[in-house]
């Protein structure tokens, strides 16, 4: 939606007549900051964005919760043992071993079952592969200096060759890290294990896609936490984006008639813990 802006009505309908909708509010905000700056400063500019960014994440965080709920009325229909979207599962980080990159966003909300081949293999990634992941185990079991690991490349490269800013990063996820391992693993909702922004992402666990066969993959995020987990060898709780509608028809015969007799080796998996009893 176009903002409402400080022009005569005549200029406004002027403007967007004559550029499409995208270039027009690329325009307008460009055009708006300067004038902040100009006429408010850059510190007023800063604060004004930084208003506007978080209102804007509070909008996604609102939709989120709507397709989460709707989600879960959904499940709640179509099938006997449908888990609460929100509730999180305790899992061995180890056995997390994929990243899943067919749900790059979970903007459409938790806990969506859903069929077809979205769990195939060229869908996934080994964990040991995401810069992240493999930074941080560089840093804290191989012992190297920030600007050794990948995970110093990586962002280096993100942030233009800016390495204050890189550094600033390495602080606080080294930080994190002490933090996690003098202090145990705490819940997102408890605001210790994230960075303190808005939106819906920085409030989340770990997020996790679960395929037909119950393999448990990492969505993407809360690489961090994630990998620091494994490196401490903890268990770490998730939410599951979304399961595959296979591994969903299992969960409702578990409840129904207890585990398979061919599929003893899932009594320990994380997510039939609520359907085992």
């Amino acid at each position: 939606m176009i903002p409402s802006i400080d022009l005569p009505q005549s200029e406004s309908i002027n403007k967007l007549n004559k550029y499409p909708k995208y270039e027009y509010m690329v325009s307008y905000y460009a055009k708006r900051a300067a004038e902040i700056v100009r006429e408010e400063g850059i510190v007023a500019f800063s604060k004004q964005s930084r208003n506007f960014i978080n209102q804007q994440f509070s909008i996604d965080q609102k939709l989120f919760k709507i397709h989460t709920f709707k989600n879960g009325l959904s499940n709640r229909v179509r099938y006997d043992s449908p888990p609460s979207p929100f509730r999180p599962i305790v899992v061995d980080p180890q056995n997390v071993e994929h990243r899943h990159y067919k749900f790059s966003t979970p903007r459409n909300g938790l806990g969506k079952v859903k069929g077809g081949n979205w769990d195939a293999e060229a869908n996934l990634v080994p964990t040991s592969e995401d810069k992240t992941i493999a930074g941080l185990r560089q840093r804290f079991e191989e012992q190297k200096d920030w600007e050794e690991t990948i995970y110093f490349e990586k962002f280096r490269s993100k942030y233009n060759g800016n390495e204050e800013r890189v550094k600033e990063r390495c602080e606080y996820v080294e930080s994190l890290y002490e933090d996690i391992k003098n202090n145990g693993y705490r819940r997102a909702k408890d605001g210790e294990n994230t960075r303190q922004r808005s939106g819906y992402g920085q409030k989340l666990e770990v997020l996790v896609v679960i395929d037909r066969n119950g393999k448990i993959h990492h969505q993407g995020k809360g690489s961090h936490r994630l990998a620091i987990a494994k490196i401490l060898q903890i268990p770490v709780p998730v939410q599951v984006l979304v399961r595959h509608e296979q591994w969903q028809n299992l969960r409702d015969e578990v409840c129904n008639d207890g585990l398979p007799e061919d599929r003893k080796e899932l009594a320990n998996h994380a997510d039939l813990k609520d359907v085992l009893g």
